[in-house]
């Protein structure tokens, strides 16, 4: 490739307006709402800087400069060809009702198959529509090369394949792009679903953010004095559970800092240090007086300032901390994705609607639509909270987003959030060391989780706002915690199933599996995976509390007899059918485990009888009339 250079390049706001001639589109770089940009203005080049979209992220061109180019290159057939492809990406956003980050995705991901059509001396790949199949068909194929090379997985190769896909089908206006190609499928199965944080971890992230929130707002929104102080939980390990905020840079130290590095501040009893404390720590002790009160004059000073100034920098810092406080609160109740959260917008004419038992559906208009999210109504309290801080922040400053940013010094004009919840987790754990974060997507996670156990699929897709095949890929993996807990309490359960031989329970009702403590009052297994137990049938019987097994002859004999007649009757079908893998497959797999218990009180009997059934036919009476009913009707063989 030629020497690249630097170009001239002109910012342009998406969506286009409609008298926008797109003159020189080789100029363009065009700005999405959340402020990130694509440089489509460098395809007009055949040599250009790579991309780098899926390479590290040091490597990425600065968001507002341009790609450089071999000015050479220019090519003046392709001028034409991005500016409708900069007409279709401004359409799309002004009316496929597509969010503005997918159409930044769309087409930051259609740049690289640019870069390799060109790099492959493909350069009519948009001319026409059979020379851009073609080229397609290539790049699938060139995906694929990377997935079989363990480059790329099988999804993110997909999703960029569907993508790009995408994009073709929409600028040639047609639906039969892929038609005749072989085209990469997702594999659901090598997904990793989110997994919900564990609930430890979700309370703690919660109450350091409500005790921050609820105490701050009043703080700035009725200009109270400093010091301020916070009751945080128990937890966080403050002395008297009390974190003192100051005036400064460092706002706050937690007790096991404090120590660490000297502050005029003393935010262990939240007030100024005296000369005798500071001078009783040794690397202060040596330094002259005048300096360390000139130290505590000053931190005076700084208090009285920010006493005297309803928007002093300081307190409008602490509000922005309230209001990523509150963001967290807002994303645990509603759970709704990140993306979503930071295009939400606002107005102060909005309404309260009832919508559902315990919940509240706010309602603004944006755009001449109706928008609206729902909030359980416990959580309206806080909510407007939320609005008083919100109005402080503002300062009178007219701002269409629900959360904003200001800038680092707090004063500039209100935009759009462009940050994650990264920099606030680092304050939270900065408060409480210990925390370990919970991300949007685990509150997602979590509150899927809840639904699938207490509802079905359908019902968490309508609450979640997705499609049910995005739930049960994304959002089922569980609670690690629970699990542990459920399969800790089921092998607890399997222990004390089996009792000793010569061990007699209250009722001493014998079955065709072995005894139960209270027949007629079957109780589930505190597993999320057990089938309903049944009193009426020999199997429920496996998966109920009360059921009890002498590690004895008898007992095992019926076990061992049962999983005999089930095998032998299910032996010649598929085990991948619905029928064995959610019904037979669990009963087999219960008899192993009580077995596997039996053996580690008496492994001979175990295996002695083990033999008697299965190679010589000596089942329980039961299970034996069983078999011979099950031969007479020729359901066994």
């Amino acid at each position: 490739m030629s020497e690249l250079s630097e170009r001239d390049t002109t910012p342009y706001d998406i969506p286009l307006t409609d008298d926008n001639p797109i003159d020189d589109p080789h100029l363009m770089i065009i700005k999405f709402p959340s402020g990130h940009t694509a440089d489509i203005g460098a395809l007009c080049y055949l040599e250009r800087e790579s991309s780098n979209f899926f390479e590290n992220i040091k490597n990425r061109r600065g968001r507002h400069s341009g790609r450089k180019v071999n000015l050479k290159s220019f090519d003046n057939n392709r001028v034409t060809i991005i500016r409708k492809l900069i007409r279709h990406i401004s359409d799309e956003m002004r009316y496929s009702g597509k969010r503005p980050e997918t159409i930044r995705d769309m087409t930051n991901r259609f740049i690289p198959f640019m870069d390799w059509s060109d790099n492959n001396n493909f350069t009519d790949s948009l001319h026409d529509y059979e020379k851009s199949k073609f080229i397609f068909s290539e790049y699938v194929s060139f995906l694929r090369e990377r997935v079989n090379m363990n480059m790329i997985s099988v999804n993110s190769a997909a999703r960029q394949q569907f993508t790009v896909l995408a994009m073709l089908e929409g600028l040639f206006n047609t639906d039969t792009f892929a038609h005749g190609i072989n085209l990469l499928k997702t594999n659901v199965n090598s997904k990793v679903p989110t997994s919900p944080a564990n609930e430890q971890s979700q309370s703690e992230m919660i109450r350091l953010c409500d005790a921050l929130f609820s105490r701050i707002v009043p703080f700035v929104t009725k200009f109270q004095k400093y010091p301020l102080k916070i009751k945080m939980p128990e937890f966080a390990g403050y002395p008297d559970d009390n974190l003192w905020a100051f005036p400064t840079t460092t706002w706050f130290k937690h007790p096991n800092e404090t120590k660490k590095t000297f502050h005029a501040y003393n935010y262990r009893y939240g007030r100024i240090s005296t000369l005798s404390e500071i001078k009783s720590i040794s690397e202060h002790s040596k330094k002259p007086d005048a300096q360390l009160k000139n130290s505590i004059r000053n931190a005076k000073h700084q208090i009285e300032a920010a006493n005297t100034d309803q928007y002093n920098i300081h307190r409008l810092h602490q509000g922005i901390n309230a209001l990523n406080f509150f963001i967290v609160l807002f994303l645990s109740e509603t759970v709704i994705n990140w993306s979503q959260l930071v295009n939400l917008t606002w107005c102060n004419e909005y309404e309260i609607d009832s919508t559902r038992q315990r919940f509240q559906a706010i309602k603004w208009r944006a755009n001449n639509k109706i928008v609206h999210f729902e909030i359980p109504t416990t959580f309206m309290p806080k909510f407007k909270q939320f609005l008083l801080l919100r109005e402080y922040l503002l300062e009178g400053h007219e701002c269409k987003w629900l959360f904003f940013q200001r800038g680092p010094k707090r004063n500039g004009e209100p935009t759009q959030i462009k940050a994650s919840l990264n920099h606030t987790h680092v304050i939270l754990r900065n408060i409480y060391p210990e925390l370990k974060p919970v991300t949007a997507r685990e509150w997602r996670a979590t509150k899927s989780d809840w639904l699938i156990r207490n509802t079905d699929p359908a019902t968490t897709a309508m609450v979640l706002q997705n499609t049910e095949k995005t739930v049960l890929a994304s959002y089922t993996a569980g609670s690690e915690t629970t699990q542990i807990q459920e399969i800790s309490g089921y092998l607890n359960a399997i222990s004390k199933t089996v009792i000793a031989a010569k061990t007699r329970t209250k009722s001493n009702k014998p079955n065709s599996l072995g005894i139960c403590s209270d027949y007629g009052n079957p109780s589930t297994l505190e597993i999320s995976t057990a089938p309903l137990p049944n009193c009426q049938n020999p199997e429920g019987c496996l998966f109920c509390d009360k059921y009890k097994v002498h590690a004895d002859e008898i007992d095992v004999r019926k076990l061992i007899s049962c999983k005999y007649c089930i095998t032998q009757v299910t032996k010649n079908n598929a085990h991948s059918s619905s029928t064995y893998i959610e019904v037979v497959n669990p009963i087999l797999k219960r008899i192993d485990e009580i077995l596997v218990e039996i053996s580690k009180h008496n492994s001979a009997i175990v295996d002695q009888i083990k033999l008697e059934v299965e190679e010589l036919g000596e089942l329980d009476h039961y299970w034996g009339g069983k078999m011979e009913m099950l031969l007479e009707l020729g359901l066994m063989k």
